[in-house]
């Protein structure tokens, strides 16, 4: 395939796993929501979320490692997602223009890396989310486990 002239932060490791898990169609459905941002404004919520949404699921979100080596694109666009709302939706006005305007899927990551690096302070990597998990209480589910099995005998 053509390679556009690199202006942007890819490497070329990146710029290869864009290339060969390209997203065809995956902003189709995002792109025709955006149809009513014929007039330049902020983009609703639900629009970025949608455009996260279908970023996050595919191929070459979770092959594209991030520029700050922590973690993949598809794991802190989850992240970045789970904040739009408290972000503001300017924010994402870039990577609107670029879903909207149906740019080569480079353009739309390279902006995609742009978010996660401008993001990064306001949204931490979810491993510090990890805790939360470990956190939970395993005994209040075996428990209740072992009141079914009684009662189903």
């Amino acid at each position: 395939g053509f390679l556009p002239i690199l202006n942007m932060t890819l490497t070329k490791q990146q710029v290869n796993i864009i290339l060969e898990h390209p997203l065809n169609d995956a902003l189709d459905n995002s792109r025709e929501k955006l149809y009513d941002l014929t007039k330049p404004g902020v983009p609703r919520q639900e629009d970025v979320a949608s455009i996260l949404g279908a970023l996050i699921v595919s191929p070459a979100a979770f092959n594209l490692p991030c520029s700050d080596g922590r973690g993949n694109v598809a794991v802190r666009l989850l992240s970045i997602k789970q904040h739009v709302p408290g972000l503001g939706s300017e924010l994402f006005n870039p990577l609107v223009r670029c879903v909207n305007e149906n740019v080569p899927d480079v353009d739309v990551w390279d902006e995609v890396l742009n978010l996660i690096e401008k993001l990064s302070a306001l949204t931490p990597p979810p491993s510090s989310l990890a805790p939360t998990f470990k956190g939970t209480p395993v005994k209040t589910s075996s428990s209740r486990l072992a009141d079914s099995e009684t009662r189903d005998i």
